[in-house]
């Protein structure tokens, strides 16, 4: 029978088909506890870094209600994306510090800024773009 080499974290567990004893049970438990809290410990962190992102960045462009340039907007948009990067970084350069392994923050935090990009009311915020004059000259 074939081996496998599950490897997560610290802990690594020889797979045989079956268990031999408790001990492998308490060595998958501990994996799984890992990437559970890890997991949980990224996505809080980005839900908390992409609603900080969209109360900074893009609520006070939706309640103004005035006319905003699509420079301002791409601005923001570029700003928007550099806080995504800056908060992966963060989590990658905290890899040795973290109590377990940094990939399941990494992909937690990354999905919670992933939907949080998608949750923002980026429709509102145009609404209220004026057109550039390049833009007008063009449709002349």
């Amino acid at each position: 029978m074939v081996e496998k080499d599950l490897s997560i974290g610290y802990n690594t567990i020889k797979v045989c088909g079956k268990f031999n004893n408790i001990k492998d049970f308490y060595y998958l438990f501990i994996m799984l506890t890992e990437i559970l809290l890890g997991g949980v410990a990224g996505l809080l962190y980005g839900a908390v870094i992409g609603y900080l992102k969209y109360a900074l960045l893009w609520k006070k462009t939706i309640k103004k209600e005035e006319s905003i340039a699509m420079s301002a907007v791409t601005k923001r948009m570029v700003a928007n994306y550099a806080v995504n990067l800056l908060a992966l970084l963060f989590v990658f350069l905290l890899r040795n510090v973290m109590p377990f392994d940094f990939m399941w923050p990494l992909l937690g935090t990354a999905v919670a800024l992933s939907v949080a990009t998608r949750l923002a009311p980026m429709h509102e915020v145009m609404k209220y773009v004026e057109p550039s004059n390049k833009a007008e000259e063009r449709i002349e």
